[in-house]
């Protein structure tokens, strides 16, 4: 879940259990705020978690808010699914370049095992203009999932 950190003026992202999928009990936060000058320096908000394909680990694609208040995805990493650690500092997937429909920012990671040895990246953006909201999705390279290429002819637009 995500809260906001009254203390250090953040979005955190934290952890609650459930042993019926009914009643949840939070365990408290388990990722903070960046550190200064990082991708999600502002906190973190949306996130997706997938069992890694390679590893005995779980990988965290989130979204983070920077300095300037654009916002990313990074990836944590985790052995246990409680105690998280970034896995590279600069993100794994930002905005496209000026012009293009998702050149503001990028949101709402949903990252799906093909089982090919590959992934795809699902995300919400929006671009500069009116209207440009949508669907993205991008393409790991099947050697490393820091790694995205976006597929260009897939866009699902919003509604006005």
């Amino acid at each position: 879940y995500n809260s906001w950190d009254k203390a250090d003026g953040g979005l955190t992202v934290g952890l609650a259990t459930s042993t019926d999928g009914f009643a949840w009990k939070k365990a408290g936060q388990v990722i903070g705020k960046g550190e200064p000058g990082s991708f999600n320096e502002k906190g973190s908000g949306r996130r997706f978690v997938i069992d890694d394909p390679k590893e005995d680990q779980y990988l965290m694609y989130l979204e983070g808010i920077d300095a300037n208040n654009k916002h990313t995805i990074g990836l944590y990493k985790s052995r246990n699914g409680l105690e998280w650690e970034l896995a590279q500092d600069e993100p794994v997937f930002g905005p496209g370049p000026e012009g293009s429909w998702d050149s503001d920012f990028v949101s709402s990671p949903c990252v799906i095992n093909m089982g090919d040895g590959t992934c795809r990246l699902y995300y919400h953006s929006y671009g500069k203009e009116p209207g440009t909201s949508g669907i993205g999705c991008a393409e790991s390279d099947g050697d490393d999932w820091t790694k995205f290429k976006r597929v260009s002819k897939l866009r699902l637009k919003s509604w006005p």
